[in-house]
């Protein structure tokens, strides 16, 4: 039998890296989405998946990629934008 009370919620995420620019990124992902990208506090853009409203997408500049969480490896030249995928689990 299992706990009482809520699931623990918790945050997978992946992060990826393009040659392409941030702009570029964003007005792709808004077309793929059929959403409206919104600008994030700490820089870059948020997206919302279309398919499950659970996934959230973080674009944003390399140069401002240090204020997200990042894989040991991080992006380097010629990448130019850093792609957060979470998704909420559990909860």
């Amino acid at each position: 039998m299992g706990a009482a009370g809520p699931k623990r919620m918790e945050i997978e995420w992946m992060s990826f890296a393009t040659g392409d620019a941030e702009d570029q990124v964003v007005a792709f992902y808004e077309r793929d989405q059929k959403t409206k990208a919104s600008q994030a506090q700490d820089g870059g853009y948020r997206v919302e998946a279309a398919k499950n409203p659970r996934d959230k997408m973080s674009i944003v500049a390399r140069e401002k990629a240090s204020r997200f969480p990042s894989c040991e490896t991080r992006a380097r030249l010629p990448e130019q934008t850093v792609i957060i995928v979470s998704r909420a689990t559990g909860g």
